[in-house]
């Protein structure tokens, strides 16, 4: 059996604060490692669908924070 990567589901454009932003939203399983991002990808989310743990990203110190 093969395993699965996390998947990206959905990528928003926005402008915030005199930046573009790209927001993703991330599913996977508690056992998969969290997408190492770039600061431009703050707010983006990860959603384990075995926990329904969910974690938004923070650009600035660049981890992903328990919701």
């Amino acid at each position: 059996m093969s395993s699965i990567s996390p998947a990206l589901i959905n990528t928003d454009k926005k402008h915030l604060m005199g930046q573009d932003t790209f927001i993703e939203e991330w599913r996977g399983k508690s056992t998969d490692t969290k997408p190492e991002r770039p600061a431009d990808r703050h707010g983006s989310t990860f959603y384990e669908m075995d926990t329904q743990d969910a974690y938004m990203y923070d650009g600035e110190t660049l981890t992903w924070i328990p919701q």
